[in-house]
């Protein structure tokens, strides 16, 4: 019975041990062609291992024969330097021949030393050595002797030491041991290389038999498995496709769909999982219908409480507010600006996203974009002190076509970017092209800084959406860390790429590439009056100098550079002849005002025609002012330098070129202006902005309403809002071209929250003459308007820049009681803002960075807000500084404002009496 029980729990085992190993899965037939693979690598690796560690240990005797030889070669090198400056010695007498021999003494007991060190297990060569010791004390001691007998008793006495021979027969011995030494090694070394070279040979050997019984056992695993999995993944294939073309699975009803039991239970859920894809896909369709119908709606009603803040804050700053209320409204607008760039960033990224960017295909000028994008960031470079370089490579085509508001965008990003991250030295633009074939180029734009750097651990986080190289929670720079990822993203767009290359503390430079077209360009004849002339630029800066080399060469002037003002005065004195001078202000032992002093004042060349180079904040004193013949502000325009340089070159032509040039233009006519608008607060704000235009503006609220409003009148400009009630901006737009007279046609402007590349196509093709994209400015007004419209006055003197400001505050036509206002407003400046100074003057010298930083803060913006625009560059270098909390000293900080105070207190003077005792518009007094 117990023996029958035994049996029968026997077979019971058997049978489920049997089930177990026939039932297939995926992980076990992989398990088996795994082992498969790691039995043949281990019988490989393992003979590979055993070999190399028998090979590493034969090289050992090797390469101590290498440093036998090696320290063989060393004594023989010592004794023949010995005996060179010995016989150098003898000879000449001179004790700078001693010199290899004083040396050689010093080395040879040490490579004697080693030599015995290496030779300790070779008795051969350890007799060969103890036989060359005798030799070479001998040949040593015969040195010194003869080194010391020419010392004391001269040529004559050494020479009857070398006579003897004696130093001979040791040289001779020395030469034979090191000979000996040498030959036994080298016979080492054969006989060790032909061990090693039969050892390789039986390596390979195993390697290669190893190697291909491992391969045979892989291959034979590896067909099994492959067979095995893959007929169980056609099943799931044929399945998987019947389910896509909506027919029933062809194999559902078979009770062995495949053999693996994985995949028999992948095909079995395969129907309802590839339906429920399908569907998912389809939702993924709607859902991005859905993201970019929100995308336009959440534009619109961003923008349009925007458009009410920032409209509204302007035109709160025009009118008359104290100190403290002009603060707390800047700030409200700046905070403003701020948000709107983050949301135009998040747009401009969400659009990115749903495949919406589309680029635009204009014409533009290369050089022209490149200049608009460095003054954008000029004032923050110039208060920090950086030079702002452009090199545009000559070989560029000069006009492109391609989207240039996104390259700009991506341009000043960098920009901005690299101005923020620099604390001292230079930000340089380096501009190529290289021509793709057809009318195609790729253009690249590097921009290199000086700045903080980007650690090598942080390079990967840079193109990431809403990701900052600081993560910590008190990090100094702020931003969305959407910049850059868009920048990328338009960088694709436009078939390019953006790239960094950054050391940490030493800079970064980013550089951005992009496939644009070369459009039709006409070269113009500008600079035909320069050709010949001779120009001399000092600058102390290396980019510069190269930069402005190039462009006054390609205008066909002779260009000479010095680094210093001292060389500059070097080259002058010398008779050099120049017919202009470019000066820089910044620089070394020598500033640009000094220099020109010492030209002015030197005989001969007191009349040279200087040009000061400045950073955008810097002012010039009167007695200063009169050295120059014309200042100009970093980064150059290559343009205002090429009229510059004709003005102070060749008058008679620049004048010539351009007559009208320093006249600026009267205000327009009045002009009748239609608003449509359904939104009441963005009403009132363009309809004040309008005013303030000096135009006349009706209001309605609906596009029905502003057909029937040009049926009736006939008005200059339409602002067209896009979405409004009854009738939209685009129908409306329609009808009105449609059916009003070819004669009374108005100038239609689009005025919308919705900021898409769409939104512009469609305002375009229902026949608006332009776009503008809510929030609207009052700049953005005056442009759009006819060629008619007013322009703003040019600002020559402070003075005049005083007449041009309250221009743009109270418009051309003020009323009585703005002047007076206007009056009291810079009367009170002149008489409160000594007092002002004192207070900063105190707070400097007690060093006070949170105070001083307020006060100044508080008479710049009194000073900007009347035009004194000077003053207020000088308060915000000394908030700046105190920012970084450093105090300036008063001494050298508070001269130069009550200085230019004095400057503007009779200009204020005139202008108040002018708008007290007359009668005269704005417009008028600032033409």
């Amino acid at each position: 019975m117990d023996s029958d029980r035994a049996d029968s729990r026997g077979r019971h085992r058997f049978v489920a041990w049997w089930g177990w190993a026939r039932r297939r899965t995926v992980t076990r037939v992989l398990g088996f062609g795994v082992l498969c693979a790691v039995l043949g690598l281990l019988v490989v690796g393992g003979s590979s291992y055993l070999r190399i560690g028998t090979l590493l240990h034969d090289r050992v005797p090797v390469e101590l024969s290498h440093q036998v030889l090696a320290q063989v070669a060393q004594l023989q090198s010592d004794v023949q330097d010995a005996e060179r400056g010995q016989r150098g010695y003898v000879i000449t007498g001179d004790e700078q021949y001693l010199a290899p021999y004083t040396r050689a003494l010093v080395c040879i007991p040490d490579t004697v030393a080693q030599l015995g060190t290496l030779v300790a297990g070779d008795p051969q060569q350890q007799a060969t050595l103890d036989q060359l010791r005798a030799p070479l004390s001998a040949k040593l001691t015969e040195l010194a002797e003869t080194v010391a007998l020419r010392r004391e008793q001269g040529f004559a006495a050494a020479e009857q030491v070398v006579a003897t021979n004696r130093g001979a027969d040791d040289m001779a011995s020395i030469e034979n041991g090191i000979t000996a030494m040498r030959a036994h090694e080298q016979q080492k070394l054969q006989d060790q290389l032909v061990a090693s070279a039969a050892a390789a040979t039986q390596t390979r050997r195993v390697i290669l038999w190893g190697s291909l019984a491992a391969a045979l056992l892989v291959v034979l695993g590896a067909g099994w498995m492959i067979r095995k999995v893959a007929s169980a993944g056609n099943s799931v294939t044929t399945t998987a496709k019947a389910i896509i073309a909506g027919q029933p699975d062809p194999v559902a009803d078979q009770p062995h769909r495949a053999g693996l039991v994985e995949l028999a239970e992948m095909a079995q859920t395969v129907d309802a999982a590839t339906e429920s894809v399908l569907a998912a896909r389809d939702e993924a369709v709607q859902a991005s219908q859905a993201k970019a119908a929100f995308l336009a709606t959440m534009s619109h009603e961003i923008r349009t409480p925007m458009n009410a803040v920032i409209g509204m804050t302007g035109l709160l700053l025009d009118t008359p507010l104290t100190t403290e209320q002009r603060e707390y409204v800047t700030t409200v607008r700046d905070s403003g600006e701020a948000l709107l760039v983050i949301i135009n960033d998040i747009l401009d990224f969400s659009k990115i996203e749903s495949g919406q960017m589309e680029l635009e295909d204009t014409t533009f000028e290369l050089r022209d974009c490149i200049d608009s994008a460095l003054a954008l960031v000029a004032v923050p470079a110039a208060a920090k002190g950086l030079e702002l370089v452009a090199v545009i490579d000559p070989a560029c085509p000069p006009m492109l076509r391609g989207d240039v508001t996104r390259l700009r965008q991506i341009l000043v990003n960098l920009l901005s970017n690299a101005v923020k991250f620099t604390a001292s030295g230079e930000v340089v633009v380096t501009v190529g092209a290289q021509d793709t074939g057809t009318d195609g180029v790729r253009l690249s734009l590097a921009v290199r800084d000086t700045g903080i750097g980007i650690p090598a651990d942080r390079l990967d986080r840079l193109f990431r959406s809403f990701s900052q190289v600081d993560t910590s929670t008190t990090r100094v720079y702020g931003g969305t860390g959407l910049g850059l990822a868009i920048s990328r993203h338009l960088a694709h767009a436009m078939g390019g790429d953006i790239t960094v290359d950054s050391r940490e503390g030493y800079g970064s430079t980013f550089t951005v590439t992009a496939l644009l077209h070369v459009a039709a360009h006409t070269p113009g004849d500008g600079t035909g009056a320069l050709t010949g002339h001779r120009v001399l630029v000092v600058d102390d800066n290396a980019t510069n100098r190269t930069v402005l080399h190039a462009q006054l060469t390609g205008w066909g002037l002779t260009c000479t550079t010095v680094p210093s003002g001292a060389d500059a005065l070097a080259l002058l004195n010398t008779g050099a002849d120049f017919d202009a001078a470019l000066l820089d202000l910044h620089m070394p032992d020598l500033d640009g005002i000094s220099l020109a002093g010492h030209i002015r004042s030197a005989p001969g060349i007191g009349n040279l025609p200087l040009l000061l180079l400045s950073s955008v904040t810097h002012r010039l004193q009167p007695d200063e002012k009169e050295l120059f013949a014309a200042t100009m502000s970093k980064p150059v325009r290559p343009a205002t330098l090429l009229t510059t340089l004709r003005h102070l070159i060749d008058p008679e032509s620049a004048d010539h070129d351009h007559p009208a040039a320093a006249r600026a233009s009267a205000p327009a006519t009045r002009l009748r202006v239609l608003l449509a608008e359904d939104n009441q607060i963005n009403q009132k704000v363009a309809q004040t902005m309008i005013t303030k235009l000096g135009h006349h503006v009706d209001t309605v609220a609906d596009g029905r309403e502003a057909v029937d409003a040009v049926a009736r009148a006939d008005y200059d400009i339409v602002l067209m809002d896009m979405q409004m009630p009854v009738m939209d901006g685009l129908a409306a737009t329609r009808h009105i071209r449609a059916h009003v007279p070819a004669d009374r046609q108005p100038r239609i402007i689009a005025m919308t929250a919705n900021a898409l590349a769409e939104d512009r196509a469609a305002c375009h093709a229902a026949g608006m003459d332009a776009f503008l994209a809510k929030p609207v400015r009052l700049t953005d007004l005056g442009h759009a308007q006819p060629d008619t419209a007013t322009a703003a006055p040019a600002v020559a003197s402070r003075e005049a820049a005083i007449r041009a400001r309250l221009f743009d505050i109270t418009g051309p036509d003020p009323e009585p009681a703005e002047r007076q206002l206007l009056a009291r407003l810079l009367t009170s400046f002149t008489s409160k803002t000594p007092a002002l100074l004192d207070t900063l003057a105190e707070l400097l010298t007690r060093g006070e960075p949170t105070a001083v930083r307020e006060h100044a803060h508080k008479i710049k913006g009194s000073a900007i807000n009347l035009g004194a625009t000077t003053l207020a560059a000088q308060c915000a270098a000394i908030e700046n500084a105190a920012w970084n909390g450093t105090v300036l000293d008063p001494d050298n900080a508070i001269p130069p404002l009550r200085e230019e105070l004095a400057q503007l207190v009779p200009a204020m003077t005139t202008v108040a009496a002018d708008l007290t005792h007359q009668a005269a518009p704005v417009a008028a007094l600032a033409s």
